[in-house]
């Protein structure tokens, strides 16, 4: 499989676990509550950066299913041409 696109999607899923740890930290904790003066807005911006994150992870996964379906293509006519 490609390095970029293993790459990108482990990029992406690490940033949507810690965006998730965040929002669970606003969720459930008022640690650190009194650093941020607007903490529904930093709750707004982490429910954005998991949504980024997890849009870009759907498209490396959309792009890696697309490239093992052409391999596996590639492989069955390269199949189909020996057999003849």
């Amino acid at each position: 499989m490609n390095n970029f696109l293993n790459a990108a999607e482990s990029l992406f899923k690490a940033l949507m676990d810690e965006h998730a740890l965040t929002l669970n930290l606003y969720m459930t904790s008022s640690v650190g509550i009194g650093e941020h003066p607007d903490v529904f807005g930093e709750f707004i911006n982490a429910v954005k950066k998991y949504e980024s994150a997890q849009s870009n992870f759907n498209v490396i996964q959309e792009m890696k299913s697309q490239m093992m379906q052409q391999l596996q293509s590639a492989q069955d006519l390269d199949e189909s041409t020996n057999e003849d």
